[in-house]
């Protein structure tokens, strides 16, 4: 890593390279007028608990005076760093798919810039966040906001403390206008970290502090989950069979089309923005084709679709991110109700893949007269457990970057406004 040392200071300080830079970085401090704790305390930090990767020189053991967090930013992973990762988010406690490097490919395909983060204490990785950093409409280098989706990922409150204040004063984000996080935490463990979050003045930007969502138990067998559904929902898995409507994964380019114009189209109605084809087609060919990470399950009558649902996994934890019908083809089988059928195909899914929960990506006990009322009430057949989660989270990092967002969020509406009249092609 090529280092400028007119950005260094007390609060920031990139990765270290080689052992001769630590000479020229005290230098570069004390030009600075941090003192000689500052120094020695910044210093200490980025060398203890440093890892080399591939093509990088490791540095001399350095004894650290305490065991605080080192945190650094890549804009690629190396094999090792990798399996590093993987191996750390498999087993977290709080982990979600989003957070896997594999679901970044879908980010840049959005125009948008990806960075790695992770967290060491004593050379031992405790802490990561996939950041997306989404550009100024028209000024290039400044980044209007970056986010971190269901995540950061770490085990305790403490350290997820440490770790935000450090992205927070990190040079990869110097530049941003502020940073948004959804940490997947729940209900106990998220009353507890919103509390943290409160001290440590992050904003509420959805205007709630917590998310409800519905979570269904994988860890019983298929047969005792599908009793445990409604006598409707039983009924109409019953009424696909004999209609001989069959459920299988995508994995042809040309039904992949199919499922992405029904989405859109239910996306378009209910006055959502569309999913642009670069992404879908992003994540259709890293996580939905390959089947491992996540999958598209449809719903067909002889040739013609009739329903989908975009469902993606952590090791622990399915998501059933997305779910569209097509209506006349259902409204012709007898006013079919398709949701059960395949909701319970992606819980099976889920289920060989070692899942034991199923977050149904949004719920609360139906109440007649809510917006969402058709939705939950359908959820609601799967008899799930409601949980909540935090909320998003934002908090400014560069008041340079947030002085030129006005600009940026005027280009955007209209550019907006322009997209929603073009096809998503």
């Amino acid at each position: 890593m090529v280092l400028d040392y007119k950005d260094i200071s007390c609060q920031s300080l990139p990765t270290l390279a080689t052992p001769t830079d630590l000479t020229e970085i005290r230098h570069a401090l004390k030009q600075d007028q941090c003192t000689e704790n500052d120094i020695e305390a910044r210093t200490h930090k980025q060398l203890s608990g440093r890892h080399p990767s591939a093509g990088t020189q490791q540095l001399s053991p350095v004894a650290a005076p305490n065991s605080g967090l080192v945190t650094e930013c890549f804009e690629k992973l190396s094999a090792h760093d990798l399996q590093e990762w993987e191996d750390f988010w498999s087993g977290a406690e709080h982990q979600h798919p989003r957070q896997h490097p594999i679901f970044a490919a879908q980010e840049v395909a959005k125009g948008r810039k990806v960075i790695f983060a992770t967290g060491r204490r004593n050379s031992t990785l405790c802490a990561l966040a996939v950041i997306t950093l989404v550009p100024h409409a028209i000024i290039p280098g400044i980044w209007v906001r970056a986010y971190c989706q269901s995540g950061p990922i770490c085990d305790d409150a403490e350290t997820m403390k440490e770790f935000l204040d450090d992205l927070l004063c990190h040079p990869s984000l110097e530049r941003v206008g502020s940073l948004h996080i959804t940490p997947y935490w729940l209900n106990d463990d998220a009353k507890s970290l919103s509390t943290l979050l409160d001290a440590g003045n992050w904003r509420e930007a959805e205007g709630a502090t917590y998310r409800s969502t519905g979570l269904v138990d994988l860890d019983q067998p298929l047969e005792t989950i599908f009793e445990k559904m409604s006598k409707s929902a039983r009924r109409e898995t019953r009424r696909a069979s004999r209609q001989g409507i069959y459920i299988k994964p995508i994995d042809k380019k040309e039904e992949a089309e199919l499922f992405f114009s029904s989405l859109n189209r239910l996306r378009s109605s209910r006055g959502l923005p569309n999913v642009s084809w670069r992404e879908f087609n992003a994540a259709f060919e890293k996580v939905l084709r390959p089947g491992n990470f996540g999958t598209i399950l449809s719903a067909w009558k002889g040739n013609e679709f009739l329903a989908g649902i975009w469902v993606v996994r952590s090791n622990k934890t399915a998501h059933g991110s997305h779910f569209t019908t097509e209506t006349e083809p259902l409204r012709a089988a007898g006013n079919l109700r398709i949701a059960p059928a395949i909701w319970l195909e992606a819980m099976r899914w889920a289920k060989e893949r070692g899942c034991v929960k199923l977050d149904l990506e949004g719920y609360a006990m139906p109440r007649p007269g809510e917006e969402k009322y058709n939705i939950y009430k359908y959820k609601s057949e799967f008899r799930p457990s409601e949980v909540i989660r935090i909320a998003e989270r934002k908090k400014a990092v560069s008041t340079l970057a947030r002085i030129l967002i006005p600009p940026h969020y005027i280009v955007e509406k209209a550019l907006n406004l322009i997209r929603r009249k073009m096809p998503p092609y």
